[in-house]
């Protein structure tokens, strides 16, 4: 994508990205909630970058934070294994050394953020349940957010480099 996309953007919260191997595509996760009119943010965008952005809306984040959380490969099974037997659709996860985030339809996140709550406070919060102590569960991949912001909105960006 050309750099005045991204100066297009920038004023938006990134949420997560990622470009392929092969640099040719990106999926950028950008906030909705500082969009002031996110129907009129597709159209200029759709419009100034005709077959070179697919926008996709109603999606939300949950998460887990956790030092070193997520440089353990079984927490990310157990997490995703947890988020699934939920019928909850993950569109994308996303991890680091201290967190693991899954992008998840919107109408679904409250759901989410109090089963990950239960599923990996509550019951760490039980004497030796986990070893290095809880995660934190969050809604927007802010640290230690609160389950009243739940409802983060999201909008995914995918384009190709290098076009005009």
């Amino acid at each position: 994508m050309p750099m005045k996309f991204f100066e297009s953007i920038a004023r938006y919260d990134l949420l997560f990205a990622n470009v392929d191997a092969a640099g040719q595509l990106s999926t950028l996760f950008l906030s909705a909630e500082e969009i002031p009119d996110v129907s009129t943010f597709k159209r200029d965008l759709e419009s100034r970058y005709p077959n070179l952005v697919e926008i996709s809306e109603g999606l939300g984040s949950i998460g887990l934070v956790g030092f070193g959380l997520g440089s353990r490969p079984v927490a990310l099974h157990e997490v995703m294994r947890v988020i699934r037997q939920r019928g909850i659709q993950v569109l994308e996860a996303f991890t680091s050394r201290e967190s693991l985030a899954f992008i998840v339809p919107v109408s679904r996140v409250e759901e989410g953020v109090l089963l990950l709550h239960r599923a990996f406070v509550e019951e760490c919060a039980a004497p030796r349940a986990c070893a290095d102590g809880p995660p934190v569960v969050h809604s927007a991949q802010k640290h230690q957010e609160s389950v009243s912001r739940s409802r983060r909105k999201s909008l995914i960006l995918r384009g190709v480099h290098g076009a005009p």
